[in-house]
């Protein structure tokens, strides 16, 4: 009876995980789509061009005016290293795009204008922002370039580095700090990863919606992981139950045998 018990259970555990290997989703063709589109998806969420003419504002100082010609320079250089970072990213040389994308930062933090000036100016501001934009985009390049030898644990480095000191709202950047977590197999780091994800952006209906329907993927492995989990409980407490059945009826077993052994004996 116990043993038709264990069996019956043991079937219906097979048919579940059955039934949700069947409703996986292909992660080796959602890699293949998605490698073509990262970089430049990436790229077209941080940077919001803007198109408005620039308004003449009369008497602007030399340095500003000298300023924005140097900002706009260094836009300039570092636009161009980054798109040579990310031809041979397309082309799969990933180690080569991440050498250029961290020139590009280099290039970024050495920057040492030659003017300067206290004057407030809406381009200078525009071109600063531009600056801090590329910044985070030329990061967030070396990080998917790492992923993509699997170099995980040095890719959520940078991750890391994003979200303490560029933008700590990047929901970008906390979506591959939790994807790149779970490629490392670590399922309870990534559970408080995605907590932390509901509660800085659940208040944005919006955003978090958003933030949702691109980690779905994500969002069902923590639920397997769970699942695994109940199901290993679920195992060990069938096993302790049949172990203590077994140890129960071995007991009874000895004892009544002991019993009748001394009946007869005496």
């Amino acid at each position: 009876m116990v043993i038709f018990i264990y069996f019956i259970f043991l079937l219906i555990l097979e048919i579940k995980d059955e039934k949700n290997e069947k409703e996986n989703i292909s992660e080796s063709e959602e890699k293949e789509i998605n490698d073509k589109k990262n970089i430049e998806m990436n790229e077209k969420s941080e940077i919001k061009e803007d198109k408005k003419e620039i308004e003449f504002i009369p008497n602007i100082k030399d340095e500003t005016i000298n300023l924005i010609k140097e900002y706009n320079n260094l836009i300039e250089e570092v636009l161009k290293i980054k798109d040579t970072g990310n031809g041979f990213y397309n082309k799969k040389n990933y180690e080569e795009a991440e050498k250029y994308y961290r020139q590009g930062i280099e290039k970024i933090e050495k920057f040492s204008p030659i003017n300067q000036t206290d004057e407030y100016n809406s381009e200078l501001e525009d071109c600063k922002y531009k600056i801090k934009s590329y910044k985070k985009i030329l990061y967030s390049n070396i990080s998917l370039s790492m992923s993509k030898r699997e170099n995980y644990k040095e890719a959520n480095e940078i991750n890391l580095y994003i979200l303490n000191n560029i933008d700590p709202d990047d929901e970008s950047t906390y979506l591959r700090l939790l994807k790149y977590t779970l490629s490392l197999g670590d399922f309870e780091q990534g559970k408080k990863i995605y907590e932390d994800i509901k509660n800085k952006f659940s208040d944005n209906e919006e955003k978090f919606e958003r933030i949702q329907n691109n980690c779905q993927d994500l969002i069902k492995s923590l639920k397997e992981y769970d699942d695994q989990i109940q199901r290993n409980f679920y195992y060990k407490l069938l096993n302790y139950t049949l172990t203590g059945i077994g140890i129960f009826t071995g007991v009874c077993l000895i004892t009544y045998f002991a019993k009748k052994y001394y009946k007869s004996k005496y």
